[in-house]
């Protein structure tokens, strides 16, 4: 059968358009194709210019049609995709699913709005809104701004009421935007009250929450563990998986470490990840004198090699900003240690059930919890339990896949 027939017998058409090809997303829309009724395609920029720097890209685990078109900005402000609207007459998909980077062209570009309104497609944001502000307060913000200027001089003066009225002129388009699109899928329950202050209607906003592919996750586990001789947990192996950048705190993780190294000699710190931090980490290693205890494994992609890696420690710490790696650590069966992520840890870990949370950016509270879990193993082992549970019962690929659909069907009846 070829693709054609395939499609022709799938009731709904999407279309994507995502910054770039990651590994745990190949999956999910992988998996969201193999549903009966939905035909999956996906648009991403030949040379990407909005993907996270060390974010890693592949071509494995794709099972939907992709398309690469070059990125460029309307207005010289807003990117968007060259011979979009080819692709757009010629799939002629029921619901496009934009982020945030390309949502603009989707009313700036003139041929591609015509197009959707003429064809009757919908249009879906998927948005993480995390760390965003509500319209309330981003509007004060500015106007409190208003009544700081100081008028010196005419020409400065004039200068920054126009900025400031931009500013204010371009929060009133966004919150019009907000308002016109179809619907919104998001990881974040937040999202009801973030959104709604735009006057986004709450039944348009889909909750995915966010989760690889789980029951890939789990077959490779099941594979892992029935193996001959059994991977044994290091009862002292503490392990991070994320890109080696700022806002992940690796660094605040090795010198936590230092204190727990003190009070656990035998205790070990893998890292997982590349990234442009990587120099100054492995100094800092050196400088504290853990260069025996800290290894850096560098990304490991394979979820059969990380697989193996998770299994053989016992904690999971995220000390920054992050997320999707603790579900990868939750599903292989360990305690989470973090503290602020990017919000989807609220529904992941449950503190002193299946983890601890440390305050943000306190070493000494890190280092304590870690310590903690490395001196209580029976405790260890149950959050361990309870972290597979979570991701069995509660957040897992599944839950991403009834998400999705919901607001497909919501969009489509609309």
């Amino acid at each position: 059968m070829t693709k054609a027939e395939r499609s022709r017998k799938k009731s709904i058409k999407v279309l994507f358009l995502f910054q770039g090809t990651t590994h745990y997303y190949n999956l999910v829309l992988s998996k969201l194709n193999s549903h009966p009724e939905i035909d999956v395609s996906d648009v991403v920029p030949t040379a990407p210019q909005n993907l996270g720097e060390g974010v890693y890209q592949t071509r494995e685990g794709i099972q939907f049609t992709l398309f690469e078109l070059p990125e460029y900005k309307i207005f010289q402000r807003y990117y968007f995709f060259k011979g979009f609207l080819t692709i757009l007459l010629k799939e002629r998909p029921h619901i496009v699913v934009t982020t945030k980077v390309y949502l603009r062209g989707f009313f700036y570009h003139l041929p591609t709005f015509l197009i959707m309104r003429l064809f009757g497609t919908k249009l879906i944001l998927k948005d993480h809104p995390f760390r965003f502000l509500p319209y309330p307060e981003r509007r004060q913000r500015i106007l409190l701004k208003f009544h700081a200027l100081s008028f010196r001089t005419p020409v400065l003066a004039a200068r920054s009421v126009l900025s400031l009225a931009l500013q204010l002129l371009s929060l009133e388009e966004e919150r019009l935007l907000y308002r016109m699109v179809d619907a919104f899928v998001c990881y974040i329950e937040d999202a009801y009250a973030l959104f709604g202050s735009y006057g986004v209607p709450r039944q348009r906003i889909f909750i995915t929450y966010n989760s690889p592919d789980t029951d890939h996750l789990f077959t490779i586990r099941r594979k892992l563990e029935s193996r001959v001789p059994n991977i044994t947990r290091h009862p002292y192996r503490v392990i991070h998986v994320g890109r080696l950048i700022p806002w992940k705190n690796v660094d605040l993780l090795i010198r936590a470490f230092g204190q727990v190294k003190r009070r656990f000699p035998k205790a070990e710190l893998a890292i997982v990840g590349y990234g442009p931090q990587k120099e100054e980490l492995l100094r800092l290693t050196r400088s504290l004198g853990l260069e025996r205890s800290v290894k850096f494994l560098g990304g490991i992609y394979d979820y059969t090699d990380l697989g193996k890696t998770l299994l053989g420690c016992s904690v999971y710490v995220l000390a920054g900003m992050g997320g999707i790696s603790i579900n990868d650590a939750m599903a292989f069966g360990l305690p989470i240690i973090c503290s602020v992520g990017d919000g989807t840890e609220k529904k992941l870990v449950r503190h002193r059930h299946n983890g601890l949370f440390f305050s943000e950016g306190n070493e000494d509270d890190l280092a304590e919890k870690i310590n903690y879990l490395l001196a209580h193993p029976q405790l260890r082992d149950k959050m361990g339990k309870r972290s597979t549970e979570i991701i069995r019962s509660k957040i897992n690929i599944n839950t991403v896949i009834r998400g999705y659909l919901n607001a497909f069907l919501y969009a489509t009846r609309k």
